[in-house]
């Protein structure tokens, strides 16, 4: 870079390397063979049954962890876990592989499953449970209540050389709610019968009676 200051001789103003560092050229991420998919089949309010399905598009049998966290809002039934390949055939996971399993203590600790199978070269897999809405009471319940419980993504970890972990999409499934409104129906109705009720009692107790005689003219 040159420039000329005051008139005078050029300034060469320039930018050495001491050394010269070979530039490492960072290679693509490896093809993930593993892919998921989770819904859920809810009609109306009561129950329904969660369904994740596990696509191995590679050619070797992969380790699969699946971890899921349930919300207090949902009843899972664990014994209703069930693994079905893309022929229809179903086990269960104590059949599978291993399982292990942590029902929720209260509305502060959820539910949690983790299973341990093998998911087969270009193959597909469907993990289900079944589950029920529960009845909370009403100060367990979120200031959103109808917009429903958020289930947390699980979490597949695939075993080999290095761990790799998948994420799905996280649920949304509606629970019943109670009428937030009766409340303050209750509140209005029984205030208003108090009101009148007062009203009338110290109307008796208070006003003075008498008869009114008219005078005539003389």
């Amino acid at each position: 870079y040159q420039r000329r200051v005051h008139g005078g001789e050029p300034t060469d103003v320039g930018l050495r390397w001491l050394r010269r560092t070979p530039i490492t050229h960072f290679s693509a991420p490896p093809v993930r063979p593993i892919h998921l998919h989770r819904h859920h089949t809810s009609t109306g309010r009561l129950g329904g049954t969660m369904v994740t399905r596990i696509q191995n598009t590679g050619n070797a049998t992969v380790k699969i962890t699946y971890m899921e966290l349930v919300p207090f809002g949902l009843q899972p039934y664990f014994h209703s876990l069930r693994l079905r390949d893309e022929l229809g055939a179903e086990r269960t996971l104590h059949e599978a592989g291993s399982v292990r399993l942590r029902p929720a203590q209260g509305p502060t600790a959820a539910s949690t499953l983790e299973a341990r199978f093998e998911v087969r070269g270009s193959s597909t897999v469907s993990l289900s449970w079944s589950f029920d809405k529960r009845f909370l009471k009403l100060t367990w319940y979120p200031p959103d209540a109808h917009r429903g419980v958020y289930l947390p993504s699980p979490i597949v970890t695939v075993h080999g050389d290095r761990y790799i972990r998948h994420y799905t999409t996280p649920a949304l499934v509606p629970v019943p709610t109670p009428d937030f409104s009766m409340p303050f129906n209750v509140i209005t109705l029984t205030a208003t019968v108090l009101a009148i009720l007062f009203g009338s009692t110290t109307n008796v107790l208070v006003r003075d009676r008498g008869v009114d005689t008219p005078e005539h003219d003389t």
